[in-house]
């Protein structure tokens, strides 16, 4: 497992989603997701908002032109959104929610993918209930 030490590289990991190649935003993004999979990352990923922001962003855009990179940002969010601290972290991303019911309804995914998805919808509503 990593351990992430530098905000830094988000904020380069940010710039390559936003500007980078194809090829180059799918290696990013995948880097990010191994780290993801990895709770103790999860504090180092979550504190940076502007890389939040790209990642919800990318995840949620309308048109997606890789679908391995937009797959491994859906993977980075679900992970990042597994536990109740860091959905706070997420509320102000409200276009999150709507886009994560719509991606349900479309996602063709196992039974166990669908059930994390369902997992985030209810952790990420009942955190706007609470905290909004």
């Amino acid at each position: 497992f990593f351990l992430i030490k530098e905000t830094d590289l988000f904020i380069n990991f940010g710039l390559i989603v936003t500007n980078g190649s194809d090829v180059d935003c799918e290696q990013a993004l995948n880097i990010v997701r191994q780290l993801s999979r990895s709770s103790r990352n999860h504090p180092k990923l979550c504190e940076n908002s502007d890389f939040l922001a790209t990642v919800v962003d990318y995840v949620a855009k309308k048109e997606v032109s890789n679908r391995n990179a937009h797959f491994f940002a859906v993977e980075i969010v679900l992970a990042l959104l597994s536990n109740d601290e860091n959905t706070k972290v997420f509320l102000p991303f409200r276009h999150l929610l709507p886009w994560l019911v719509s991606f349900l309804n479309k996602t063709t995914a196992d039974d166990a993918f669908k059930d994390q998805v369902v997992a985030v919808i209810i952790r990420l509503s009942t955190a706007y209930l609470e905290y909004d």
